[in-house]
């Protein structure tokens, strides 16, 4: 359960494109896109407000301090103590042990084998050696013999999260992303606290593609600790991967803030400020890097005074760099290329290629500078073959325009096919032979595919221009005003990208990807009549569980429940093993006090998929409030808001149910802070019912 506009936080995907189940991995186009944000997870945390507060007055319970601690995956009171304990009680195998572990993970590799031998001659067989053990073996990438260690401390002690913490580093390190959020989601649940358990399962989650999944339990992380640095950064790096480099841009700013002795992140800042569509800003944190002497400092700030529009200047000065290094080359390209010397960039282009044949973008420049330059697609051969790497779709892209420049639409449909989330959401579906007849035209690909290589190296200024130019020629055409309409998404344009979107309509009026843009943009104006009219129009060409889930949600804001009723039991029909149908038709029954034991059913069912959920939680104690058993359902409201505070529908909930039993003066506390945490949440009227207002 949550209120409408909760819900559409969680659901509307703010880059305007279409939900998918593949999410776009980070394409090597640009300077600074060669390769992906490393992803990390984590042995540990070593914050000293992470650690238990009472004081310990002898080795004992210092000790025991340190195993509790280390039950969380906090490492401070090891840290700071081990050297001490270890004089004092120095043939204590489980210390022993302990201490090894903590300094094979800070990489004083020597000192924690050392430890561990001492460790070895006083047991055999203990939970905490054979932790020890299996972080010994697994610095050493000896995996099944670690696993298998790891196993072995987990016939110690099922109920300690760590031995699941290792297990999951393993299987990270061996590419098995889905057994390794499998072992994080499994330390979490054995302890609630444990906060490597939630970074960890958030980077498992992005390597997966999982984007919402990773936000939540980076969320989660910070709620535990909002003074992390690498919770802020886990967030950022999963917002750029799914292509919001706003908000990716917010939290890396925020990881930068809290750890300014990281300075990678400051280029971190500066890439995402371009994607964002703000260059002064990449510049500021070019110039910081800069300041710091950081390496790769002069080509961040080449890159980013090119999009500041100091394109002569820059020039000048890259002119002065390694002209062996890619990099150079590349920004030389892109330099030469806002002056408006075509075959001067071309020329710089292809060295790019040169030295390095596997870079994407630099490739596909060099085709669409070829195309124009040969203005025929027969003399031009893209050589696709080489580059099977799940980042060819641009390439497959610039192709489908030079088949379709030439009316070859059949063959540019095969290639833009290949060329499906490009970016995020980017689809053909609905697009055909007929549709594209009046959608395309010739003369359009040269202004289509140099816009496109400006669009994904963030010059965005530019790509407008050259979209534009393909619309002059043609004004309805469907590929020219779609990626115009991203463009104008970039500045926050939405009324302007609108517009677009409906000229690529009127020659293909099936064009999913369009359809659904404008669907999205109209739940962002509030206007859930366009919204649904264009949702349903996208639901006809494609069925979307996204598509689905939102028409159930907007049906059920407007109190048109029967609709929702529908929509949501579609949702559990295409998607059997996503909790939300279940959740969302659970909470439909709850609000309005009907079908309760089907709702009861619903919700347990989400609460099997999805357990310890705030909002599950909250709906099952509402059904029960309902069912009149208030001791059952205050147990549950309070566990919601004690999963996530001053929900205020959830507040809601707990004063009505003192009220219901009789304790108003115990309820009227937090119908109050409902009414000063929002404005508008299911359940407002009912609160102010019941405080009288």
């Amino acid at each position: 359960m949550s209120s409408y506009t909760a819900k559409l936080k969680l659901i509307v995907v703010l880059s305007l494109f279409v939900a998918s189940t593949q999410g776009l991995r980070s394409l090597p186009l640009s300077i600074m896109d060669g390769k992906d944000t490393p992803i990390q997870t984590w042995d540990y945390i070593d914050s000293p407000s992470f650690t238990s507060q009472l004081a310990p007055t002898n080795t004992n319970q210092l000790l025991k301090k340190i195993k509790d601690d280390f039950r969380l995956g906090q490492f401070y009171s090891i840290k700071a103590n081990h050297t001490q304990l270890i004089t004092s009680k120095p043939d204590d195998p489980d210390l022993l042990a302990l201490s090894a572990i903590y300094l094979m993970t800070k990489d004083d590799l020597q000192q924690g084998l050392n430890y561990l031998k001492k460790a070895r001659k006083l047991t055999q067989d203990s939970f905490y050696l054979n932790l020890a053990e299996a972080v010994r073996l697994k610095l050493d990438s000896k995996y099944p013999e670690a696993i298998s260690m790891a196993k072995k401390a987990l016939n110690n002690d099922g109920s300690h999260p760590y031995p699941w913490n290792i297990l999951g580093r393993i299987y990270t390190e061996q590419g098995d992303y889905n057994e390794a959020l499998s072992s994080f989601k499994k330390a979490i649940k054995l302890e609630s606290r444990f906060y490597p358990g939630y970074l960890n399962a958030g980077a498992s989650a992005i390597l997966l593609e999982g984007y919402e999944s990773a936000n939540r339990y980076f969320g989660q992380a910070i709620e535990q600790n909002a003074d992390d640095h690498r919770a802020y950064l886990g967030l950022a790096i999963s917002h750029e991967a799914s292509n919001r480099p706003k908000i990716a841009l917010k939290y890396f700013q925020k990881s930068y803030q809290l750890a300014p002795e990281n300075g990678s992140i400051l280029e971190n800042i500066s890439n995402s400020a371009l994607k964002a569509g703000e260059p002064s800003v990449a510049v500021q944190a070019a110039l910081q890097m800069e300041e710091k002497g950081l390496p790769g400092a002069d080509l961040v700030l080449a890159n980013t005074n090119l999009h500041a529009g100091q394109a002569r200047n820059t020039l000048r000065k890259l002119a002065q760099l390694d002209q062996n290094l890619f990099q150079v080359n590349y920004l030389q390209a892109y330099g030469h290329m806002l002056t408006g010397n075509q075959s001067q960039a071309l020329k710089f282009f292809s060295k790019s290629v040169a030295i390095n044949p596997n870079h994407i973008g630099a490739y596909a420049a060099q085709i669409a500078l070829q195309a124009n330059a040969n203005k025929s697609l027969k003399s031009l051969r893209i050589d696709l073959q080489p580059r099977q790497n799940g980042v060819e779709k641009l390439l497959y892209f610039i192709q489908g325009n030079l088949h379709a420049d030439q009316g070859n639409i059949s063959d540019a449909l095969a290639s833009w096919k290949n060329a499906e989330e490009l970016e995020a959401g980017f689809s053909t579906k609905g697009l055909d032979n007929r549709s594209l007849t009046n959608g395309y035209s010739m003369g359009e690909a040269q202004y289509i595919n140099m816009g496109i290589n400006y669009y994904f190296n963030s010059y965005f200024e530019q790509a407008g221009l050259e979209f534009e130019k393909a619309i002059k020629l043609n004004p309805q055409s469907v590929m020219a005003n779609y990626w115009r309409a991203q463009v104008h998404l970039k500045s926050a344009q939405r009324d302007q990208a609108v517009k677009n979107l409906r000229k690529s309509l009127s020659a293909a009026p099936n064009f999913f990807t369009a359809l659904y843009s404008i669907a999205e943009l109209s739940v962002l104006a509030r206007n859930d009549n366009s919204a649904i009219q264009y949702y349903e129009r996208a639901l006809k060409v494609s069925e979307n569980t996204a598509i689905v889930l939102k028409l159930g949600i907007l049906h059920e804001k407007s109190k048109e429940y029967g609709s929702a009723e529908s929509y949501y039991k579609r949702l559990i029909k295409l998607s059997p093993q996503w909790y939300l149908g279940y959740s969302q038709l659970a909470w439909l029954y709850a609000k309005q006090g009907i079908k309760l034991e089907q709702a009861l059913n619903l919700a347990n069912k989400a609460d099997k998929i999805l357990p310890n959920n705030k909002s599950i939680t909250d709906t099952i104690g509402w059904i029960h409030y309902h069912r009149k058993d208030y001791g059952l359902s205050l147990e549950l409201c309070q566990k919601a808001n004690n999963l996530q505070p001053d929900d205020p529908t959830v507040l809601y909930h707990i004063g009505a149910i003192y009220f219901a039993k009789g304790e108003k003066s115990s309820g009227k506390p937090y119908l109050e802070r409902a009414l000063k945490v929002s404005e508008q949440f299911d359940g407002i009227e009912a609160t102010k019912k019941l405080l009288g207002l």
